[in-house]
């Protein structure tokens, strides 16, 4: 990646002395850490790709409880609802992989028949792949809607919840739009647009006790306390105990970062948002793009004619 990064100077470094414009600065951010460290993503779970619900008391441990057993129950009625879907993602599944190895496969002729095995046309085959890939989006829809419907108590909608991670996306295209003007108009790349993005697990089936809020809250907890490494007030009153505060201090700060550090390590999943736009350029780069310009200057080198080349011209973003 850092390498990736040196080309792009390089070439930024090399080309812009030759242009008629000064060079504008440049700078870099990582634009999925932005994201996972916004304070709105501090009640997302990402394998739902849900946010927590905000009206509920997580520190209830009553109302927690009750909220698992109803979760749990309906758990066990989806479990029922879903065998019958999930037979048929099976044979649809199966079926796929049967039409699959028909393309790619040794096509058997048979003797009763008097034909080959299948149709022999790899485009009806694509088509059929295509068809039955569509079934089973479809049942899989199914599927994930009835464990959605087993996590509401405690989740926000999915629609809900994509309208929050479009307002947080929009937010930080906002900022970086108002530093790339406060900078003179920089250029600001996403240094880790190359990054690998690592698919989270799916879970197959709702959890039996519910979700885990505590480690789903866990940022938004660290945002919300009072103090990094403040120690209980009897540590600071006891003159035995008040050698040891300055330990329970670190220790306290010690855990609040590792706990961020945790946060921040989700990094590479953030890339899997619904609505996520990845890309290199995030700000400032609006006129850079010199693509016209070159092709003007190669339609008047092979005498396009000029009204041609304005047309042309003219459909070039």
């Amino acid at each position: 990646m850092k390498n990736i990064f040196k080309k792009i100077v390089l070439i930024w470094v090399c080309f812009f002395p030759l242009a008629a414009f000064a060079v504008p600065p440049m700078y870099t951010v990582d634009y999925k850490l932005l994201v996972g460290l916004h304070p709105k993503m501090g009640s997302y779970d990402i394998v739902l790709e849900r946010h927590l619900r905000s009206d509920i008391n997580f520190s209830d441990s009553n109302r927690i409880n009750e909220l698992n057993l109803q979760i749990a129950s309906a758990s066990m009625q989806a479990n029922r609802r879903i065998e019958e879907l999930q037979r048929d993602l099976d044979r649809l599944l199966a079926e796929k992989a049967k039409v699959e190895n028909r393309m790619t496969g040794v096509v058997e002729f048979d003797e009763e028949l008097g034909r080959y095995d299948g149709d022999s046309s790899r485009k009806h085959q694509a088509r059929k792949i295509s068809e039955i890939e569509m079934d089973i989006v479809a049942v899989q829809a199914k599927i994930d809607a009835i464990w959605d419907d087993v996590m509401n108590p405690l989740y926000l909608s999915r629609q809900q919840s994509r309208k929050i991670v479009e307002s947080v996306l929009a937010e930080i295209d906002l900022m970086l739009e108002q530093f790339s003007t406060q900078l003179g108009n920089a250029v600001i790349v996403d240094r880790d647009f190359l990054g690998s993005q690592i698919q989270p697990d799916k879970v197959t089936s709702a959890p039996s006790v519910g979700a885990d809020p505590l480690s789903i809250r866990l940022y938004q907890s660290l945002l919300h306390s009072d103090l990094v490494g403040d120690v209980p007030d009897v540590y600071k009153r006891d003159p035995e105990l008040r050698k040891y505060a300055s330990q329970m201090r670190r220790d306290i700060e010690d855990s609040f970062d590792r706990n961020i550090s945790m946060q921040i390590s989700k990094q590479p999943l953030y890339g899997n948002l619904p609505k996520f736009r990845g890309r290199l350029f995030l700000a400032g780069a609006q006129n850079l793009d010199i693509t016209r310009q070159v092709l003007e200057k190669i339609f008047v080198k092979h005498a396009v004619k000029a009204d041609i080349a304005a047309r042309i011209l003219a459909q070039v973003k």
